[in-house]
């Protein structure tokens, strides 16, 4: 009995050893405003869905998520380092900590996300031996400034991989970084269809009495903190579609500190009766399933999770022709492209769909069946667990 118990114990600890070590490390979860972004939504899918016979996901935060409950609910190993500055000295005692973790535990991956844990994570990583080194870029770098890619060029150098979530990205990144294609690879967003098909409706006309059965439903969904985001091409747009439909409202889902000042221009326009701000909104796929047509007016995006669920929704799609946009909607076919800061074409769009209901139901079908095959989470899931085992490439049995 004893010999078998130890038999036991060697083959849980054997199971333990042969599995793959990625720590994941990021910023932070959750800003100080509640928010959490799509990069880190994104982040907590792929730990919730990796293979745990085959993997052993770890997640440290430099900073302490403003709702910390979100940690709990990450089925994995979480750690908060409590890093809030670079020219803190404590910093240099938490960049210790990590040095001997990585070291001590043997992590086979390293992959950080966002610029802060990009540098630390990079140059301490390859300090503690980590040989698996992979820096993530999720957006078109419109942070980029001198200082900052000096220092995103030399991680570059100690960085085994650099990992993207779409073709524009990648192209983007080997041109303003100076890397060769080679080291960038693409893995898509995913989106978890079985959820978001689950997801309730709400009624808008209760919640929103401006809002009138028989009333189309034009929607936005995005946080407007940056003026990137172009919220204000939107309202423009909805004063040219009005002159053709008044049985039109305009809905924005999401919130952010441009808000004042496009409370102000929709007032310029005269066309505050036409437009609802939800808010922001932790799940917007009760209120997406109330949409006639979905809009995106960047001026630039990596890859639009917002987009994705217009498309698992069943919306044909306005979006202006940038970043990843194209890699998403068939123009012509599930939605529009449009050119940047053209509120004129995005209203020509917007309302020749409202004018055609049959194709844009058929834009709508298009869309969510590319959704289902290209950008599910089941597919996705699949696609990093055979990346990272293509990067550990190692002879050692892997228990299944």
């Amino acid at each position: 009995m004893l010999q078998e118990n130890r038999l036991i114990l060697m083959t849980e600890k054997n199971k333990t050893r042969n599995k793959i070590k990625i720590l994941f490390l990021i910023d932070f979860l959750v800003t100080k405003d509640g928010l959490t972004g799509g990069t880190e939504r994104q982040l907590i899918q792929k730990i919730s869905r990796l293979n745990r016979n085959i993997f052993e996901p770890i997640l440290f935060c430099l900073r302490q998520s403003h709702n910390h409950k979100i940690l709990d609910e990450i089925s994995c190993q979480t750690k908060i380092l409590h890093i809030y500055s670079f020219k803190s000295i404590s910093t240099l005692f938490k960049l210790v900590t990590l040095y001997y973790y990585l070291k001590k535990n043997k992590v086979d991956i390293l992959e950080t996300y966002f610029f802060e844990s990009t540098i630390i994570g990079v140059f301490t990583g390859r300090t503690a031996g980590i040989r698996k080194v992979i820096s993530c870029r999720r957006d078109m770098g419109f942070w980029y400034n001198e200082s900052l890619l000096n220092w995103i060029s030399r991680a570059n150098k100690l960085t085994q991989k650099i990992l993207v979530n779409s073709q524009a990205i990648k192209y983007f990144v080997s041109k303003q970084e100076r890397v060769e294609l080679e080291k960038i690879d693409v893995i898509y967003n995913g989106i978890d269809l079985a959820k978001f098909n689950s997801d309730y409706q709400i009624n808008l006309s209760e919640k929103f009495p401006s809002v009138s059965h028989g009333d189309r439903i034009v929607g936005f969904v995005g946080n407007f903190n940056r003026q990137v985001k172009r919220v204000d091409l939107f309202i423009k747009a909805l004063a040219d579609v009005i002159k053709e439909n008044l049985r039109v409202k305009f809905i924005i889902v999401g919130d952010g500190k441009l808000k004042p000042e496009l409370l102000q221009l929709s007032q310029e326009l005269g066309v505050e009766n036409y437009l609802i701000w939800a808010g922001r909104i932790d799940n917007p796929a009760p209120y997406i399933k109330n949409f006639d047509i979905g809009v995106i007016s960047s001026d630039s995006e990596g890859f639009c999770n917002a987009i994705l669920e217009y498309m698992a929704a069943g919306l044909p799609v306005v979006a202006t022709d940038t970043g990843g946009n194209p890699e998403l909607v068939e123009n012509g076919r599930s939605g529009f492209l449009v050119p940047i800061n053209d509120h004129h074409a995005l209203a020509e769009k917007i309302s020749f769909l409202l004018a055609n209901e049959q194709i844009a139901s058929n834009m709508g079908q298009r869309g969510k069946q590319i959704v289902e095959k290209k950008f599910n989470w089941n597919k996705i899931i699949k696609e990093y667990e055979k990346y990272y085992q293509g990067l550990i490439k190692t002879s050692r049995a892997i228990i299944f």
